[in-house]
């Protein structure tokens, strides 16, 4: 079983080209497709104003979950409103996995039981859309 440690470590040296996920313990490596035309449409065509919207993230950004067995999940897109944003403490604000589970997660790159499995996760550790 891996740790979230494991996962940083990790992540420190494989190529980018690659996504990674930590799931449950174990860690999966993801293909990576691009979906730019719905990640444009989702982060430059909402109504969300600066003072509500606090971080909108990529594949590229990940989050570590309050979950057991560790989970770090890295969405296609994410949405992550200031309230819950601002809960955390400045530094855990500057971890490249910061602990806490985004408002709203997009996945799309996925099979589809996978997706399914991800999306489980994400709504037991708090994801509301």
């Amino acid at each position: 079983m891996a740790s979230i440690d494991n996962f940083k470590e990790l992540m420190k040296v494989i190529p980018h080209h690659y996504r990674l996920n930590l799931l449950k313990g174990e860690i999966k490596i993801m293909p990576v497709k691009k979906r730019p035309y719905l990640l444009h449409k989702l982060a430059f065509g909402t109504r969300i104003t600066a003072t509500l919207l606090d971080d909108f993230c990529s594949s590229q950004g990940g989050f570590t979950l309050p979950t057991a067995p560790p989970t770090v999940l890295c969405p296609d897109a994410s949405v992550v409103l200031s309230t819950r944003w601002n809960t955390l403490p400045p530094n855990e604000q500057e971890e490249a996995f910061p602990a806490l589970a985004p408002n709203f997660v997009v996945e799309m790159s996925d099979s589809e039981s996978f997706v399914h499995d991800k999306m489980c996760t994400w709504i037991d550790a708090g994801v509301e859309e």
